[in-house]
């Protein structure tokens, strides 16, 4: 009967949580950017006193929201890579305890 693994790396652990609750926040601090920036485009567009310069709240939202959607993306991934090494490395402590 195989016995159960003790878990290893609690610090990788901790460090693969914290990079998934960063890109959690980061995503959520974009949205609110991306609001943020419309709204404020939208206010300048009816306030017609800097009409001209209307068009930049949307377009500072839009690459906002690309540059923070895709830091939020890779930060969430870096988390889940250290689970997927973790997770091969246990695998492969398992494998080898078998035949031995």
């Amino acid at each position: 009967m195989v016995q159960p693994l003790k878990k290893r790396y609690t610090a990788l652990r901790v460090i693969a949580i914290l990079y998934k609750i960063f890109g959690m926040l980061l995503a959520l601090l974009t949205l609110l950017l991306v609001a943020a920036s419309f709204a404020g485009g939208a206010a300048t567009f009816l306030n017609r006193a800097e009409s001209q310069f209307a068009f930049f709240g949307p377009l500072i939202g839009i690459v906002g929201l690309i540059y923070g959607g895709l830091l939020a993306l890779f930060f969430y991934a870096a988390g889940g890579g250290i689970y997927l090494l973790l997770a091969l490395e246990e695998n492969t402590r398992l494998t080898t305890n078998e035949w031995c």
